[in-house]
């Protein structure tokens, strides 16, 4: 079934995102393929994290006072990292075992490559997938037990739009876009089923071993 749609409905559809982009649309799509990398949301985690702005974060979303800034900070910081690594390690897997192509290399005379590209495996799209699974986290642990309607939206909508982009710039088709979907749904689920029950064990720690922890999970989102 993937061959018919990398060669007939999924590459009409890619072609068609593509001739309805305008240049403004390219330079989106190039801007959010490099803000849905690995790396970049390491980084966006550390200003997160280095931001003194936590307080205000806690107030506009409400939440308990109970729970203080350090606790926040430990969580965030945890979740965010086993969820970003779960993410990587899965799609990686997927990957391999899928082994099919980009639309770019399967009819580069049709599709326009907008950004560079080293891995020539496709579905599903890594991108997609820690757009839904890293946003999605981000909601349940900033907002325990009653996230807004407006927050699932806006996690929805990231999704959706870094699913056009990777259309946009040539390098997955629309049942990457769906696979990568899927994948982040599952990577939230085993985050946080996995997350909790390693919590209290995580959290006992010493604050130097915490530290390390989080720094070997950053390598290993680096090298993955």
């Amino acid at each position: 079934m993937l061959p018919e749609l990398e060669t007939g409905l999924g590459l009409e559809i890619v072609k068609w995102v593509q001739a309805h982009n305008g240049p403004l649309g390219v330079l989106l799509a190039q801007a959010l393929h490099f803000m849905g990398g690995g790396v970049s949301y390491l980084v966006l985690l550390a200003l997160f994290l280095l931001s003194g702005r936590l307080g205000r974060i806690r107030r506009i979303l409400r939440m308990s006072n109970h729970l203080d800034r350090d606790r926040l900070i430990r969580q965030m910081l945890y979740y965010a990292l086993l969820t970003l690594v779960i993410t990587l390690a899965l799609t990686d897997l997927l990957k391999t075992a899928f082994d099919r192509p980009r639309p770019y290399i399967v009819a580069p005379d049709q599709v326009m490559q907008w950004v560079v590209n080293t891995d020539p495996r496709g579905i599903p799209s890594g991108h997609v997938a820690m757009a839904l699974s890293m946003t999605a986290v981000a909601v349940i642990v900033l907002a325990p037990g009653r996230p807004r309607w407006w927050m699932w939206a806006g996690t929805v909508l990231y999704a959706l739009l870094m699913g056009w982009a990777r259309m946009a710039v040539g390098v997955h088709y629309p049942q990457d876009v769906v696979a990568g979907l899927a994948l982040g749904i599952l990577s939230v689920v085993l985050a946080v089923q996995l997350g909790r029950s390693l919590w209290p064990r995580w959290s006992a720690l010493s604050g130097w071993l915490q530290l390390i922890t989080g720094l070997l999970a950053m390598v290993a989102v680096v090298l993955l």
